[in-house]
């Protein structure tokens, strides 16, 4: 139970990472008036929703683990957030090559060292395209390790269970 419970706060920073840097450029995007994504925005369900799962289930784990039932309800969700893992994988597979150059960010396209688009009256300070490559191509990393640990503790389940 314990190792779950570890495997599973590990999803859950994982999760809570994706959360934060997609919270962050819906921000941006919502502070300067610019279109917002379907894809940012599913990622952003996918992960809050990840976050949540993770939470209760590294609590009733650590609590109930070993309930035959929970195992099976525990089994299942963990496949299906290893999917969405997957999806959030798929969705950010543009900022794996190099963050130079010109690029294609959530935030908007440009060379590397150009700024986003943005309105000048909105105060705050405008990241350069390649920090916001960076922070993309750290959700596709962290959606990876989160892939790997959700499809370890399903295996785990079904293991408890038999």
């Amino acid at each position: 139970r314990i190792v779950q419970t570890t495997l599973y706060l590990l999803c859950l920073c994982a999760a809570g990472a994706i959360v934060g840097i997609y919270g962050y450029f819906l921000s941006y995007l919502t502070q300067h008036k610019l279109p917002i994504s379907a894809s940012s925005k599913a990622i952003e369900g996918i992960s809050s929703a990840a976050v949540l799962y993770t939470l209760i289930n590294a609590i009733s784990t650590c609590f109930l683990g070993g309930h035959p039932v929970l195992a099976i309800i525990s089994f299942i969700l963990d496949t299906c957030f290893a999917g969405g893992f997957i999806a959030i994988a798929v969705l950010t597979r543009r900022s794996v090559s190099s963050c130079s150059g010109y690029l294609h960010t959530p935030l908007g396209s440009g060379v590397s060292y150009s700024t986003p688009p943005s309105r000048q009256d909105r105060a705050g300070r405008v990241p350069y395209l390649w920090f916001v490559c960076s922070l993309d191509k750290a959700g596709f990393a962290v959606s990876i390790v989160g892939i790997v640990i959700l499809v370890t503790t399903a295996i785990m389940q079904l293991l408890r269970f038999r």
